[in-house]
């Protein structure tokens, strides 16, 4: 975190196991569309594509998940990423999220596998009130 917002700004983590257990409790319709439908999920300018359903068991549990970025292919995919979408924005403020204001200077560390993650909105009155620097690996 180069420079924080004054106001907002907090990094909200939610872990797939996590999310894996509120969704069978909470929602198993949804949970089975998510792990039983393949979606299409771009990264960069479109050069990259990864059909995967958004929620796979294998390995302890991943997920692959971007709302921007899934390609609305029909009307159920399209509805499909409506209903997590709400879920997930109902599911923001609950003890299942973490929510972590980070300050200048502060950096994290997460596997984009492991958990969804997102951030509250922020107040800037100008361009660069809030720097967030990023880098990407993938092992």
């Amino acid at each position: 975190m180069k420079k924080q917002a004054t106001e907002g700004g907090e990094q909200l983590f939610y872990p797939a196991s996590r999310l894996i257990n509120d969704l069978q409790k909470l929602e198993p319709s949804l949970y089975s569309d998510l792990i039983n439908t393949p979606v299409t999920i771009t990264k960069g300018n479109d050069d990259y594509k990864h059909v995967t359903p958004v929620i796979t068991l294998h390995d302890g549990g991943k997920i692959y998940w971007n709302y921007y970025r899934t390609i609305k292919t029909d009307e159920f995919i399209d509805q499909l990423c409506e209903r997590f979408f709400a879920y997930l924005h109902a599911k923001e403020s609950s003890n299942s999220v973490y929510s972590i204001r980070c300050e200048s200077g502060d950096a994290f560390i997460f596997n984009d596998q492991r958990t969804i993650h997102a951030r509250t909105a922020f107040k800037a009155e100008k361009s660069r009130d809030r720097v967030l620097l990023q880098s990407m690996w993938k092992f």
